[in-house]
């Protein structure tokens, strides 16, 4: 069926199916409704591509909240003139 699809020679089945769960899960859809979309019977490794996309999420959460606190150091340096470690405390 793929190979009708005029997909390219490296594509099969299941890395489809792997690529479309792993897109759902970076949406922020749960195992259950990303089991239901590709018709996996366990939960198993559905979970694992949930786990993986909040390990991603969470950390570019981290690396945004980092980033907003050097640029609030930065613009409290920038108004006080001195170097201002926690922003929040001026």
């Amino acid at each position: 069926m793929v190979r009708r699809s005029g997909l390219a020679a490296r594509c099969s089945f299941h890395g489809l199916r792997k690529a479309g769960c792993v897109y759902f899960a970076e949406r922020g859809c749960s195992a259950s409704e990303i089991a239901s979309w590709s018709g996996h019977l366990s939960l198993r490794e559905v979970e694992r591509y949930v786990r993986e996309a909040n390990r991603k999420k969470m950390a570019a959460n981290a690396l945004r909240r980092v980033l907003e606190a050097e640029a609030a150091e930065a613009e409290a340096e920038n108004e006080t003139g001195q170097k201002v470690s926690n922003p929040s405390a001026v």
